[in-house]
């Protein structure tokens, strides 16, 4: 109720690491909460499983985001859009023509 006035923030990537103003101080702590994130689920895996995995970056955001984390392997934004493909072609390959 006491945050109604602040403003919508826009995913980018921020100018700075500490915010000027309100809207990018909202942003930088956005954008480098969710590496860190990011970051620390992808190391508490490998500790889990005692080695470093394969590790896709997925989504419109893919690229915003990937540069900061460090992790990534692979950046694929449009990961699910060709697994719909492939489900496609699939499904028209076992078709039956009339």
């Amino acid at each position: 109720e006491q945050t109604a006035a602040l403003p919508l923030t826009i995913p980018a990537a921020p100018r700075a690491v500490i915010g000027d103003n309100t809207e990018n101080a909202i942003l930088t702590g956005i954008y480098h909460g969710t590496a860190g994130a990011i970051r620390g689920v992808v190391e508490a895996y490998a500790t889990h499983f005692n080695r470093w995995m394969t590790v896709f970056a997925t989504g419109g955001d893919a690229e915003l985001i990937a540069k900061t984390c460090g992790v990534f392997d692979v950046i694929m934004p449009d990961l699910c859009l060709r697994g719909v493909g492939l489900a496609y072609n699939k499904r028209l390959a076992q078709a039956v023509t009339l």
